[in-house]
């Protein structure tokens, strides 16, 4: 092994070592300070320079939160850190020592999705300028490297590119798609009349992890993860007793929709229909949301037109395309509505998967519950995918079961109506009863659970080809070149991500959510009662 044309052999212990970057799963951090477990990456740099390390490591942000910023005192290990917390100290103080060579052991591997986008974001900017060894089992963390190198046995069995793997369909491609498996699940489609379909989703199979699957079919092994999620419960209560004695309540009428599962249960959807809703009684609803995956350099960031995708995250965008509504987008959901209050005319705050954000006061609370999976084993995280105990329902002020009927636990009921086909390239739109083309079709979906949009199609009479991805996929032109010669048709969610698409083969499903009738009629008397 060679550096820049020296063996390793020749160097000293010390010149090899500050060569080398390291960033693994078990982070090392010492009962000091924040500020002081960062400048041991290199205590010959500036004050400044360890505060501009934090903010590439989206760690600036957390650390100023606390009540002492960056003289606040960790504990043994960082016992006072969330996972990721402590990664972005350890991808900071990484940052700050600007070895040329970088080692990722499993760096983002037992980590929420919302830390690893934190995380994946602080690598990127770890990675500039670097060569970079990535470790890693979690194979959409180096779907973008140079080269995979495939290990089986300790032995090398196959290296290339991630589209170049995919192709050769050899181990690389078994490791992917077991990974990502996409199962078939079933759809029922009732057609009211001959312009509305209303369709129920039974997605009892599903594109999960197995952890997630393990979740849902209440397997045993999960459950050796219950001392964990005691652990969990102790920290969450202890955050929430601390945001709900710090929390902010904006003086406008402040609707906050969520759900107590890990997964998508049909928020964004929920919603769009709710913008629509108030917009119809004379409000101006204005939307506050995560953002997620957005890679904006700046926060709070109120979406336009003119948005580039990779700054907005895709679901944020289809809220602010489909509801006509300002969108506001940041981590900090306090800073978002205030920054909504500041530069828009709303009169009504719409908080997207704000639930457990308990910072922000509210008037009203939307539980959202996927119908077909319900609370799976009904366990805290990291033994179930429960984000707070089931007896939460019994606080919010409504309670909506998405895909299915779940009348002991949700009085209202969500459905999904498909109800436009879209060109991509001429953005023309047809009736759902208008598609104008052979019904064979390549069906692209990168969501949650893709059997939910391929059985849909099945449904609507066609025969397809299908390619599943991981949620939130960031798709490139190589995904597409395996696909044959004939019309593809993808999620709204997905297209949105795929402007370079500039041939006429490409369509995609426009869906929107409707709600038990009474509902409407519920939700309307709630608000005048505020």
């Amino acid at each position: 092994i060679s550096i820049d044309g020296t063996r390793i052999e020749e160097l000293s212990l010390e010149s090899l070592r500050d060569q080398i970057s390291y960033v693994g799963q078990e982070i090392t951090l010492f009962n000091d300070t924040i500020f002081n477990n960062i400048f041991y990456g290199d205590i010959d740099t500036s004050e400044e320079e360890v505060y501009e390390a934090a903010k590439k490591a989206n760690a600036h942000q957390f650390i100023e939160s606390f009540p002492d910023g960056y003289k606040t005192v960790i504990g043994d290990n960082g016992t006072l850190l969330s996972g990721g917390q402590k990664q972005r100290i350890a991808i900071a103080r990484a940052i700050l020592k600007n070895s040329p060579f970088l080692i990722l052991d499993e760096a983002t591997s037992a980590l929420d999705s919302e830390s690893e986008r934190l995380i994946t974001d602080a690598i990127a900017n770890l990675k500039e300028g670097k060569t970079t060894i990535t470790i890693a089992h979690r194979l959409s963390t180096v779907e973008q490297a140079d080269e995979i190198l495939v290990l089986q046995s300790g032995e090398i069995v196959e290296r290339g590119k991630h589209s170049q793997l995919i192709l050769s369909e050899g181990p690389y491609f078994q490791l992917y798609r077991n990974q990502f498996d996409f199962d078939d699940g079933a759809v029922n489609i009732d057609a009211e009349s001959n312009s509305n379909l209303l369709v129920n989703i039974d997605a009892s199979k599903s594109y999960v992890s197995n952890l997630e699957q393990a979740w849902y079919e209440n397997s045993l092994w999960p459950k050796l993860l219950i001392p964990f999620s005691w652990i969990y419960q102790f920290l969450f209560n202890r955050q929430k007793r601390y945001q709900i004695s710090n929390s902010w309540k904006p003086n406008l009428l402040t609707i906050v929709v969520g759900n107590l599962t890990v997964g998508g249960t049909g928020k964004t959807p929920i919603i769009i229909y709710l913008a629509k809703l108030l917009k119809k009684q004379g409000l101006k609803p204005g939307i506050i949301s995560r953002g997620y995956l957005s890679k904006s350099k700046t926060y709070p960031l109120l979406l336009n037109s003119e948005t580039p995708i990779e700054e907005s995250g895709d679901e944020p965008a289809i809220m602010f395309k489909n509801s006509q509504c300002p969108v506001v987008i940041g981590p900090n959901r306090i800073q978002a509505a205030k920054h909504l209050m500041e530069n828009t005319d709303s009169n009504v705050i719409l908080s997207d998967d704000g639930l457990q954000h308990f910072s922000l006061g509210r008037d009203i609370e939307i539980l959202m519950i996927d119908g077909n999976r319900k609370f799976g084993n009904e366990l805290l995280l990291p033994a179930g995918p429960l984000r707070e105990p089931k007896s939460r329902i019994k606080t919010v002020d409504f309670t909506i079961s998405s895909n299915r009927k779940w009348p002991s636990v949700a009085k209202y009921e969500m459905k999904y109506r498909p109800f436009k086909w879209v060109h991509m390239k001429s953005q023309k739109e047809y009736d759902i009863f208008d598609w104008p083309l052979k019904k064979e079709v390549n069906a692209v979906a990168g969501i949650g659970n893709p059997s939910n949009f391929f059985n849909l199609l099945k449904q609507l009479g066609f025969t397809i080809s299908e390619y599943a991805f991981p949620d939130h996929h960031d798709f490139h032109r190589v995904d597409f070149e395996i696909m044959d010669n004939q019309p593809t048709v993808m999620t709204e969610k997905d297209a949105i991500k795929c402007s370079f698409l500039d041939h006429t083969n490409y369509w995609y499903l426009k869906i929107e959510a409707e709600v038990s009738d009474n509902f409407e009629q519920d939700f309307l008397a709630e608000i005048k009662s505020k």
